[in-house]
């Protein structure tokens, strides 16, 4: 997938050579030379609730498809994804199970690259905006540089954008898990 470029270059989840603190270095190194350069930064932060569980199998494996994973491999991860079912124990006893509808299996290698691909497309909704964006699996920090005297009204279009993908991808996001700042040059 690395490859052939088929991950962006802003998630830092599960990716070989990347990190919570990459994801960091490089948000903070950006920041630190917008405030250099006397600019505000709006930052706001975004986690998706319950994440790797409610991804829809059909709108996953149509992702893979647009991503030309086809044939046996896109069978087998059909397959491995589908006729799942669960169950609960507590002590001796186990609950009648019940099948998984959504979501990857995050204890297996496959799960969380599937859940990078489902969420990959994400970037693309802000290609057109000034905003600057970095992910770490389901986590999103979107943020924004202006001067003072500049409008700043993308960041709240790029909200309104999140808020759309996410419907359309049935992901919801944890609002009291979001938070903002802003940075600013006293």
């Amino acid at each position: 997938m690395l490859k052939h470029d088929l991950i962006t270059k802003h998630q830092h989840g599960f990716i070989k050579r990347k990190s919570v603190s990459t994801n960091l270095l490089e948000c903070l190194d950006d920041w630190t030379l917008k405030l250099e350069g006397k600019y505000i930064t709006d930052v706001i932060y975004f986690d998706f609730k319950k994440a790797f569980d409610t991804v829809c199998h059909s709108k996953l494996l149509a992702k893979l498809v647009s991503y030309s994973i086809c044939g046996n491999a896109l069978t087998w991860i059909e397959a491995f994804l589908c006729g799942r079912s669960q169950s609960v124990r507590i002590g001796q006893s186990i609950s009648t199970p019940i099948s998984v509808i959504s979501g990857v299996p995050q204890r297996s290698v496959l799960g969380p690259t599937l859940f990078l691909l489902f969420i990959n497309d994400l970037v693309d909704i802000f290609n057109d905006l000034p905003v600057s964006l970095s992910l770490f699996a389901d986590d999103l920090k979107l943020y924004t540089c202006y001067k003072v005297d500049a409008s700043h009204d993308d960041l709240q279009i790029a909200i309104d954008r999140l808020i759309d993908w996410a419907r359309l991808w049935q992901l919801q996001i944890a609002i009291p898990k979001c938070f903002g700042f802003r940075i600013i040059n006293p």
